[in-house]
């Protein structure tokens, strides 16, 4: 289910600079979210995978980068990262987990520039990391 979504997605300059975050720990999720609002980011964010992909199907003119859970159930962040390919757009992408990096999923950040921050990390870490996929492209 989505439980955030900011008052305005995008800026002025029509860049994609919105974050979407999904991850089924609600508070783990809500940090994040404050966490890069306070890095003057927009953000959307949603507790499950089917949520997070209808939002970012409504708002993919709008987002940027999306923060991903790797275990995110049911079936974790690899199948959504493919749904959301198959939709188009280039979204920069960060995985979060406590655990080491499946092979497939480090597959598929390499193919879209992505990056993983590993659980538990320091604000400094995820910050850099949305900064750096938001700014990938610019």
């Amino acid at each position: 289910m989505a439980d955030h979504a900011s008052h305005r997605a995008g800026d002025e300059e029509g860049r994609r600079n919105a974050v979407l975050v999904v991850d089924d720990e609600p508070q783990l999720r809500h940090l994040m979210v404050r966490l890069l609002e306070r890095g003057g980011h927009q953000l959307l964010s949603a507790a499950d995978a089917e949520s997070g992909l209808a939002l970012y199907r409504e708002h993919a003119d709008t987002i940027g980068a999306v923060v991903l859970d790797m275990a995110l159930p049911p079936d974790g962040a690899g199948e959504l990262l493919q749904r959301m390919e198959e939709l188009g757009g280039d979204v920069g992408v960060v995985v979060t987990s406590g655990r080491p990096l499946e092979e497939s999923l480090r597959q598929s950040l390499e193919r879209c520039g992505g990056r993983f921050v590993a659980k538990p990390f320091v604000p400094p870490a995820l910050l850099a990391a949305v900064a750096d996929v938001l700014n990938r492209g610019a």
